[in-house]
C-alpha cells in the first residue's frame, strides 16, 4: 500500500532536503516542508524514509541519509503535483484554493492510506 502511495506521489511529491553542516563537521539533512502534503502522506514518506535508512534499500534515487524535520523548516519550492489523489492534499489547503485552482489540480478519489497510528506499529 505504501509503494503504491509513494508511486502515486512520483518525485514531484516527495519533500526535498536541504544540508548544513553541524559543529562537529558532518553533514545534516533537513526536510523542506510541504504546505500542500496531507499530514498522513507526510507522515507515511517519514515512516519510508525512516526504515529505508535502517534496511539500506538502494532503490533508485538519493542515498539513504538521516532527514531531520524543523520545527519552522523552510518551505519546498515544489507545487502540488495534479491528478492526486484528494487525500494526499491537505485538507485545509486545499479549501483555501479558487475554485479554478481546484479544478486545475484534477483531485482524484480518495486512496486508502494507513493512519499515522497504523503507521506507528509497523516500526
Amino acid at each position: 500500500m505504501l509503494d503504491t502511495a509513494v508511486n502515486l506521489l512520483n518525485h514531484a511529491g516527495t519533500s526535498s532536503d536541504e544540508s548544513e553542516t553541524d559543529n562537529s563537521g558532518r553533514k545534516v539533512y533537513y526536510i523542506k516542508k510541504m504546505p500542500w502534503r496531507s499530514e498522513v502522506v507526510t507522515a507515511a514518506m517519514r515512516f519510508i524514509d525512516k526504515d529505508r535508512n535502517k534496511t539500506g534499500d538502494r532503490s533508485p534515487g538519493n542515498a539513504p541519509r538521516t532527514r531531520l524535520s524543523r520545527r519552522r523548516g523552510n518551505i519546498s519550492s515544489r507545487q502540488a503535483p495534479p491528478g492526486l489523489p484528494i487525500n494526499f492534499y491537505h485538507q485545509t489547503w486545499y479549501e483555501g484554493l479558487l475554485p479554478r485552482e481546484k479544478r486545475e489540480l484534477k483531485a482524484i478519489e480518495p486512496f486508502d492510506l494507513p493512519g499515522i497510528d497504523d503507521l506507528a506499529g509497523l516500526t
